[in-house]
């Protein structure tokens, strides 16, 4: 790996924002902690902030967050730009986005608001992982957005044949812990658990039964 570790740092000086972002992508999917790499890629990646794209944003804040490792003013800096940028942000960039400032446990109401107001415009692009991981995201930052997550509690019940039981917790989870879980979602998460009672791990089943007792 120290071969590999050493070949990626020589191409940061080409100064690519893609390449850049590729790279953390690429060691946090592997799950390579290599901090000197990393905060070599925090520095290029930082001075490329202005040349980065929606793509370089999610993918550079998702890998720092896959590995728990803080970016430094990198993540300062990747939430202004993405918030001087977010309409151009597809689906899956906005939920990764906002999953890697929930994990990194970093708060910036105003990036919370733009990603809460470009997902609800576009919930139906995306797909339920991006779904539960967007309301799952919410909860820790302690964003409140009764719209939002009704929003996305009627998307889930509208895929309902695409339910996947951690998911189905998860999203009852992070409702119950803003203190926001609509009804009707609450009611057919009731049916879930049953339907599902084979499929539920122990930690799912504790989520989704705290989140109904709760609200």
């Amino acid at each position: 790996m120290t071969s590999i570790s050493s070949a990626a740092m020589s191409r940061l000086s080409e100064g690519i924002p893609k390449e850049i972002a590729s790279t953390a992508w690429a060691f946090s999917k592997l799950a390579i902690e290599d901090r000197p790499l990393l905060a070599a890629i925090a520095a290029s990646a930082l001075s490329l902030i202005r040349e980065s794209d929606a793509q370089c944003f999610s993918n550079l804040a998702w890998a720092f967050a896959t590995l728990v490792v803080q970016p430094g003013p990198l993540l300062e800096s990747i939430a202004a730009e993405s918030l001087a940028k977010i309409s151009s942000f597809d689906a899956q960039e906005l939920a990764n986005s906002v999953w890697a400032f929930a994990r990194l446990n970093f708060v910036n109401k105003p990036l919370s608001e733009a990603i809460s107001a470009s997902s609800m415009a576009r919930l139906s692009d995306f797909v339920m992982q991006n779904l539960t991981n967007t309301a799952w995201a919410f909860a820790p930052l302690g964003f409140r957005n009764k719209p939002l997550m009704d929003s996305i509690s009627s998307e889930l019940l509208r895929r309902n044949s695409e339910f996947i039981p951690q998911e189905l917790a998860n999203m009852a989870w992070s409702c119950a812990k803003i203190g926001l879980l609509d009804h009707t979602f609450r009611n057919a998460l009731l049916v879930a658990r049953v339907h599902f009672a084979g499929e539920f791990i122990t930690q799912d089943l504790s989520n989704s039964g705290w989140a109904c007792a709760t609200l």
